[in-house]
């Protein structure tokens, strides 16, 4: 998996930015870490393989 991140700082401090999963195609924008991180797990959860039962 290929992610390229656009990031930036307001004038709070606060990241920003845009996440381009290359592979697919998606772009998504976060505003703030937490958005970035929920942004980084779900891309992962579309790449991990299924679990044999």
């Amino acid at each position: 998996m290929v992610l390229t991140l656009d990031l930036e700082q307001d004038a709070q401090g606060r990241m920003l930015g845009t996440v381009r999963q290359e592979e697919r195609g998606i772009v998504r924008t976060f505003d703030g870490i937490i958005e970035l991180v929920a942004i980084l797990e779900s891309c992962l959860a579309h790449e991990s393989p299924e679990k044999d039962s």
